[in-house]
């Protein structure tokens, strides 16, 4: 894991967070697959709050994702827990430090479960996914085929 920037506000910061290929088991519902991940940008904003015993408190408010493509172009995963803006339906983390709330979060996003339970909402996002997929939208979000075509490549 590699920290690219960090923006510090007022009371709202944020920090760009970028991890190189790798493989990871993700849930689709219950089912694990073992999937290699191109480069990923994590974008995770935070607040600091500050405790009555002079201790720091770093709570997470927001949350996005995305894959790094050649000429660093922003590729959308195929995730259905995953916002048209990039921002990660996910629950939020509070920790005592900035590197473990990072942590935190990003192995809490992975050990997430990518359900489609709410996938055929009304959402132009995955409408344009579905139109780029020439109508093989199940075909694109098949981790399956995923797994069996990046068993031995990260990227």
């Amino acid at each position: 894991m590699k920290i690219l920037s960090r923006k510090i506000g007022q009371k709202l910061h944020r920090v760009l967070v970028e991890l190189p290929p790798c493989r990871r088991i993700l849930y689709d519902g219950t089912t694990p697959y073992f999937l290699s991940l191109p480069t990923s940008r994590f974008s995770i904003g935070y607040r600091i709050y500050q405790l009555e015993d002079g201790k720091s408190r770093f709570c997470t408010y927001s949350f996005k994702f995305c894959f790094v493509g050649e000429n660093n172009k922003i590729l959308v995963p195929p995730f259905c827990n995953l916002y048209e803006n990039l921002e990660v339906c996910c629950n939020k983390v509070e920790s005592d430090s900035l590197e473990s709330m990072i942590q935190d979060q990003i192995d809490l996003f992975f050990a997430s479960e990518f359900n489609d339970d709410m996938f055929f909402a009304i959402d132009e996002h995955y409408y344009q996914i579905h139109n780029l997929a020439n109508g093989n939208l199940h075909e694109l979000l098949n981790w399956e085929i995923w797994q069996k075509k990046s068993a031995h490549d990260p990227s």
